[in-house]
């Protein structure tokens, strides 16, 4: 066998100025040769494609989010809030520095692959080139072989098929060979999707490898444009539940595959809204093991990675940890043993007696919900407002239903003490009175700079201030969740919508299951808005609606039903959980710190298993201590649960 040659750098032969397929932009690398001048030359070209990318990205969000909050239109329908963008040192990443045993990571250069590209006007350096552009930028050594490197012999570690559209039988033989022997593979879009003359074989090969079912590509005008990474799963767990990824598909040739049938789930295609339902083939990540063998397939082509790229990296950090079999731990987005939670909220406004109808329907069934409460309306109805506090929350919604957006800091200022002095004396505990849902979704970092100076723990807003499906903090407060004014999403689709689609009583009611279903799925937040003046006894919204909450009381997925004040303090209480994994998978150390006050839920630290249904033990590092409980969540991942926990330092041994 011809020994692979070490790549470290970007290869020079590679072509400067070719041609994106089929597109009027081009993607300049950033050079390594040539100079400096040549350097930055490229690296101002690539920023100038990327931004115009970007712009056509953020056209479609803001144009998606005008259309979701039209039931709640005022002046100006989106928010002004930065994009609240992922990153490495976002404090809800956990990092694993457990070492594993080295092993190689072969690039499979595909001269047959590269011909067929070739004949079709097109360039297989695009993709091969985004992969050498990552383990340049991670710094990581990898193999780069080609056709005669292919065979029955190849050592086992990670196979990379990127884009492979060319195998011929020897090569398929020497992949399952190389999987027989312990090896793992990652493949991309079409591989293997023509035989060894180029001509057209199918999606055999990937339905073979994956176990799923492939049923054509996306079209041009299908409306899912985004990657939506699912949440706590082995291949993605650093970046968050919901994350939305833009994959340019207006400006690349090569579109997604449509998969169905992966028995495990990493990401989805969908629509900025994700809007569930629209597409039944739209699995975009799908992992597995077969024997001993690990394998991953991304539905999409490496062409799609230069608009997010630093996400993209992050995905695949977390795709080749679970390939090299290293155990990564994460913390758990909700209490244990819920994967997910959902806000059952009102907006307490017009027609504000019939709240007293949806308070009826939570008590029913069990559920607390949160009103957000229109104070110069509830200052009429004290009686209701006591009656609501008795089994729910009592939240502002604003003094009078005027957008706060772009008003003057001082007019602002006013009004939000106005509301306080308005509700204050209608409750009997006021300082549990923390939230803040603003009129027609419409605030400002004004706002929210007054909301966190004026005592409030969290603000209930439109989604268009961040990428994921989960809490986050406001820019404007400190980037801590123990003490920062938290944002909590409004990511479902409210009765608002609803009502402007013409929804009937069970499309309303299949639209909210498919919402909470979404939610679960992905280990998300959740949170259903209704309005008082739509909830007379017999309308759609209110029949739908009590048969939602008798859908998810008998569900029994595990999903947190729970008032918006009370998802606000688990995530300032999960703030205070830190925790440190490393050694090896033969003998870890888990430090774990807990910081005053102390942990008031039971909290999840899951960790990703180096083999199907293989199971850690572990003991404590000093004698005495209570042990954790070892709950395992699938074939790949263990919750090590631990009770309420004090204010301290916790040592234990893991191993496998």
């Amino acid at each position: 066998m011809t020994q692979p040659k070490m790549n470290t750098a970007i290869h020079k032969s590679r072509g400067i100025f070719a041609r994106l397929r089929n597109s009027p932009l081009f993607f300049m690398p950033l050079l390594l040769v040539g100079g400096f001048a040549l350097a930055s030359l490229a690296y101002t070209l690539i920023m100038e494609s990327d931004a115009g990318s970007n712009h056509g990205r953020q056209r479609w969000v803001a144009s998606a989010y005008q259309n979701m909050n039209a039931g709640n239109a005022a002046p100006s329908a989106a928010s002004s809030n930065p994009l609240n963008i992922w990153k490495p040192d976002n404090p809800h990443q956990v990092i694993s520095a457990v070492k594993v045993a080295s092993s190689n990571t072969y690039l499979f250069n595909s001269k047959k692959t590269r011909e067929y590209f070739s004949s079709t006007g097109s360039n297989y350096d695009l993709s091969l080139d985004q992969w050498h552009y990552y383990f340049q930028a991670r710094g990581a050594k990898y193999l780069d072989i080609h056709d005669a490197d292919l065979t029955p012999t190849l050592k086992p570690g990670i196979l990379i098929l990127p884009s492979t559209v060319v195998l011929s039988s020897k090569e398929r033989s020497a992949i399952q060979a190389f999987e027989k022997r312990g090896g793992s593979v990652l493949a991309t879009w079409a591989t293997g999707a023509r035989d060894g003359d180029g001509e057209w074989a199918g999606y055999d090969f990937l339905q073979k490898q994956f176990d799923i079912k492939v049923s054509g590509e996306f079209a041009a005008q299908d409306k899912e444009k985004f990657l939506i990474v699912s949440g706590e799963t082995p291949v993605a767990s650093s970046l968050p539940s919901g994350f939305r990824i833009w994959l340019g598909l207006a400006d690349v040739h090569d579109r997604p595959l449509r998969v169905s049938g992966g028995g495990h789930i990493a990401g989805r295609f969908m629509d900025g809204l994700r809007i569930p339902g629209k597409v039944d083939a739209n699995e975009a990540i799908v992992y597995t093991e077969s024997g001993s063998s690990r394998r991953v397939y991304l539905a999409f082509a490496e062409n799609s990675w230069r608009f997010e790229q630093a996400n993209m990296y992050t995905l695949l950090d977390d795709v080749l940890d679970w390939l090299r079999r290293r155990p990564d731990t994460y913390l758990a987005n909700w209490p244990y043993p819920y994967r997910a939670a959902q806000i059952l909220e009102m907006d307490t406004e017009q027609d504000f007696t019939k709240a007293i109808n949806f308070a009826d329907t939570l008590d029913a069934n069990g559920f607390q919900g949160t009103f957000y409460s229109l104070t110069s309306v509830a200052t009429r109805y004290p009686d209701i407002v006591r009656h609501l506090e008795r089994n729910h929350e009592i939240a502002y919604h604003g003094d009078v239903h005027d957008a706060f957006k772009g008003l003057p800091r001082e007019t602002q200022s006013k009004r939000l003490d106005a509301m306080q002095q308005d509700l204050r004396p209608l409750v009997t505990e006021p300082s549990r009175l923390r939230g803040f849902r603003p009129p027609y979704e419409l605030a400002d970092q004004v706002v929210e700079s007054l909301l966190f100076e004026k005592g409030f723990g969290h603000i209930l807003a439109n989604a268009d201030g961040t990428e994921a499906m989960l809490p986050y903090l406001s820019p404007v407060s400190p980037k801590d969740f123990r003490n920062g004014l938290i944002v909590l999403p409004r990511t479902q689709r409210d009765d608002m919508n609803f009502n402007a689609e013409k929804f009937s009583t069970q499309d309303m009611l299949k639209a909210m299951q498919d919402d909470f279903d979404l939610a679960h799925e992905y280990g998300a937040l959740g949170a259903l808005s209704l309005h008082s003046q739509h909830f007379e006894l017999d309308t759609p919204v209110a029949k739908s609606t009590a048969e939602f909450l008798s859908y998810i009381k008998s569900s029994r997925n595990k999903t947190w039903i729970a008032p918006s004040g009370t998802i606000e303090s688990w995530w300032r209480n999960r703030a205070l959980f830190k925790s440190e994994l490393s050694g090896s998978p033969a003998k870890m150390q888990l430090d774990i710190t807990i910081e005053k006050p102390g942990m008031h839920w039971s909290t999840a630290l899951v960790i990703s298993n180096p083999a199907k249904g293989l199971q850690p033990r572990i003991r404590n590092k000093k004698i005495g201590k209570t042990l954790p409980l070892l709950v395992p969540l699938d074939d790949y991942q263990t919750a090590i649960v631990f009770n309420a926990l004090e204010p301290g330092h916790y040592s234990y041994y893991l191993s496998y």
